[in-house]
């Protein structure tokens, strides 16, 4: 008969889910500047009524068209009016 010992597994890297989920998305500091560059940008945009069409405004602000409506829905999900009217082809802010 054969004793085996119990062997301890290694620790694993991350404790919890919510912990791994915190470290996948995490920014990094170029990160960070760029995306709060991407949202003083967007505002100053929407503030002037100078969007032009969601194609033109994730090309001025340098980023993929997903991307904006991610940031759009982040927006607006934290109480932010923001709308787009097709007849002036500009996104604006309800006060």
């Amino acid at each position: 008969m054969r004793h085996t010992q119990r062997v301890d597994c290694p620790k694993r890297r991350f404790s919890t889910p919510l912990a791994r989920t915190k470290q996948r998305y995490r920014l990094t500091n170029m990160e960070l500047r760029n995306e709060i560059h991407h949202l003083n940008s967007l505002h100053r945009l929407i503030k002037m009524c100078y969007t032009g069409s969601p194609d033109e405004l994730a090309h001025k602000l340098h980023i993929s068209k997903r991307h904006l409506y991610n940031v759009l829905d982040n927006l607006r999900a934290l109480d932010a009016r923001i709308d787009y009217t097709h007849s002036d082809y500009t996104f604006y802010s309800l006060i």
